[in-house]
């Protein structure tokens, strides 16, 4: 059974010109829950993730992580808060889980640098 709210998006929207990339999604992702964001290619699926992880501000909508509104926030700062995304860098013979490791350790790593 899914727990409380973990992250929601508020008609979050990202506009590159007049190209309309994310246009007023709404998302909720419960604790505990696994989502998956599918579509064909150029949908917005990286640019929604891109927002989501601060690595781009919206331009319009909200981003709430545990209660929190992070729209706007910088990508390390969120970071910081438990929301962090890799790129595809997949290590030949590794599985998932040390691909995971790899990325909080390298995240780790660049927070330290910050401080």
């Amino acid at each position: 059974m899914p727990g409380a709210v973990l992250l929601r998006t508020e008609q979050l929207t990202r506009s590159f010109g007049s190209f309309a990339a994310v246009s007023g999604v709404d998302v909720v992702v419960c604790q505990g829950e696994l989502r998956s964001i599918i579509g064909p290619s150029g949908a917005g699926k990286t640019t929604l993730f891109r927002l989501v992880s601060g690595e781009l501000r919206p331009s319009s909508g909200r981003v709430w992580f545990r209660d929190r509104d992070i729209a706007g926030l910088p990508q390390h700062r969120v970071s910081r808060l438990g929301i962090a995304k890799s790129y595809q860098l997949a290590t030949p013979g590794s599985d998932e889980r040390s691909d995971i490791e790899l990325h909080h350790q390298r995240t780790e790593e660049v927070h330290r640098g910050r401080d």
